[in-house]
């Protein structure tokens, strides 16, 4: 993979880590927070997603590169979910 692509894919991810960031500021101790596990991924299906879909359709990655970041949003949204629960054994 080029260099390049590398860092455009380091550089989404880094997006989804800020964003999990702000989200876990609505969280709430002891509730599952569902609704900001929705808004996270509705703001990476809205903005990041495109992006990525894009770059494995003009060849910059394969299937399997975005494969992983795909799992890699969907690890940050379980992150999420599950944030509130966790900080509630605090």
């Amino acid at each position: 993979m080029d260099n390049l692509v590398k860092k455009e894919l380091d550089t989404l991810k880094q997006m989804a880590r800020n964003w999990l960031r702000g989200y876990k500021t609505w969280t709430k101790p002891g509730e599952d927070n569902e609704f900001a596990c929705i808004e996270f991924l509705e703001e990476m299906q809205t903005h990041l997603v495109p992006y990525l879909i894009r770059l494995e359709q003009t060849g910059y990655i394969d299937q399997t590169e975005s494969h992983d970041i795909f799992e890699y949003f969907k690890e940050q949204a379980k992150e999420l979910k599950g944030y509130g629960k966790a900080t509630d054994k605090n």
